[in-house]
């Protein structure tokens, strides 16, 4: 299926336009959607806004998902009303349900962010994930996920072997020698907590 027959740029449009196309015969039942991240990026969106719209699909009775074979689309539904025809939001209100906020709305946040890339070997990751009775990913699973794996290459790496207070540790050095990084030295407990917690 050629991912140009899919256009938008929110959730609620992309699911629009998948809608519209099923309905027109452009794309059929049973045809097989694009990888979230392959629409993304064909659409310039995020992936995210990519998964909302394929969840709003989802809820609608137009798409299902297969697991490894992906989303496909199912035969229009009659019960559940239109994409564009949703209930119109009263004044002043945001829909942040069907996608990411409007990039316009939000302060400038690329001299303060900073991704950081915590990275460990198969092995590591495996026997860590071999322990856990209650995760729900399979250890089988995990050779897969580092085929498909793409290393980000504006990242800060840091290694996950160390302890959570070095690897805390190794952050905050990291960060603080990146031009144009806030400094988190001297922070409050709080903020230093919540940075923890996310490890």
């Amino acid at each position: 299926m050629s991912r140009n027959t899919i256009r938008g740029d929110s959730a609620a449009t992309i699911a629009a336009s998948v809608e519209r196309a099923l309905q027109a015969g452009t794309l059929g039942e049973r045809d097989r959607l694009p990888a979230i991240r392959d629409l993304a990026a064909s659409l310039r969106v995020s992936p995210v806004t990519v998964a909302a719209a394929y969840r709003l699909l989802h809820s609608r009775g137009l798409a299902v998902g297969r697991g490894r074979q992906g989303t496909r689309l199912r035969a229009a539904s009659v019960v559940a009303a239109p994409v564009g025809r949703m209930k119109k939001l009263d004044a002043g209100l945001v829909d942040l349900a069907t996608g990411n906020p409007d990039p316009t709305l939000l302060p400038p946040l690329n001299d303060a962010l900073r991704i950081v890339h915590l990275k460990g070997s198969y092995d590591l990751i495996w026997s860590r994930m071999h322990k856990r009775t209650d995760h729900y990913m399979k250890p089988q699973m995990l050779r897969s996920q580092f085929e498909a794996l793409e290393e980000p290459t504006n990242a800060l790496a840091v290694d996950i072997s160390l302890s959570v207070d070095d690897i805390l540790q190794n952050i905050l050095e990291l960060i603080s020698k990146t031009p144009s990084a806030p400094s988190l030295r001297g922070g409050s407990p709080s903020r230093r907590s919540n940075l923890i917690s996310g490890l």
